[in-house]
């Protein structure tokens, strides 16, 4: 059984494969493997189940990413229920040329349907191929797999499985998009934004942007750290006004109770900064940079 190596951020990952949808071609296009993956290829026969089997069981602390035809789901079958009984089943990838039968070949495997399962058609590898490489590069949490409209919500599928469902009323942005242009974006091939590029409405999202709308943990997390950054943004633009000697009321274009306030909270603008630039005799670069020196 052939095997290649290589690493997927801090987890050791196995990925289960059969003839129909090798993935040799993918990780040759990702550079040289390293230690960490090893790739299986299930045979369709009981020497295969047990084989598949046995090699899984050896790599325990691995997770397992399975990417097969629906035909091979029965030889695949026992190393996806040890997989999934030890929560070591990183996804479920089935290509089969009629996805909506996905539950019935489940079935007949003897495997239920799991919440990590995805079906895709042999003409559309764009799925598997953005997960895979996210497992290998460690950034499945961060990256898209998948998305469609339902009604006025946008599903997106993460390259780890996790669901999302933003209405397009809760996102600013999205709520601009006309209901005729809604389904009418494209997720980018390394999965990393959803877009749309119908004007007046272009925009680009990616995961945080939609965990932010609606995972209150993470957007309260984001505040703070914005919070933060503000702070120390607004202490060194007062800290480098004070080494060049300038003073608040030196600053052409904002009043000192302006330059005050972007001292205090850190928020500015383009033109603001261009002001404080030219208070302090220097081009907008170079006091960004000189901002950027004295900001944690």
């Amino acid at each position: 059984m052939p095997a290649v190596s290589t690493h997927s951020g801090d987890i050791p990952l196995a990925i289960l494969t059969d003839e129909q949808t090798r993935t040799d071609d993918l990780l040759a296009t990702e550079g040289a493997p390293a230690p960490g993956l090893q790739v299986y290829y299930t045979l369709s026969t009981g020497a295969g189940k047990t084989e598949a089997l046995s090699s899984w069981q050896e790599s325990l602390s691995h997770h397992l990413l399975v990417w097969i035809s629906a035909a091979s789901l029965p030889a695949a079958a026992p190393v996806v229920s040890d997989a999934a009984s030890r929560h070591r089943l990183a996804g479920l990838l089935v290509q089969d040329e009629d996805p909506a039968w996905l539950p019935q070949l489940l079935r007949r495997a003897n495997l239920r349907t799991l919440r990590n399962t995805f079906a895709h058609g042999p003409s559309d590898p764009d799925v598997p191929r953005r997960v895979l490489s996210a497992w290998r590069l460690g950034a499945q949490n961060d990256l898209i797999a998948d998305a469609r409209v339902v009604d006025s919500k946008l599903l997106v599928l993460s390259c780890a499985f996790e669901p999302f469902e933003v209405p397009f009323e809760a996102h600013p942005a999205l709520a601009r998009i006309p209901d005729e242009e809604r389904s009418r974006f494209a997720v980018a091939e390394d999965g990393s934004l959803i877009t749309w590029d119908a004007e007046p409405h272009a925009i680009d999202l990616d995961l945080d942007a939609l965990r932010y709308v609606i995972d209150a943990a993470f957007r309260e997390t984001v505040d703070r750290e914005r919070r933060l950054h503000a702070a120390a943004y607004g202490a060194a633009i007062r800290a480098l006004r004070k080494e060049r000697g300038v003073l608040q009321s030196d600053v052409d274009g904002l009043s000192e109770r302006q330059v005050r306030r972007i001292e205090k909270e850190g928020t500015t603008s383009v033109d603001a900064l261009q002001s404080l630039a030219d208070a302090h005799g220097l081009p907008l670069n170079e006091y960004l940079d000189e901002l950027a020196e004295r900001t944690p």
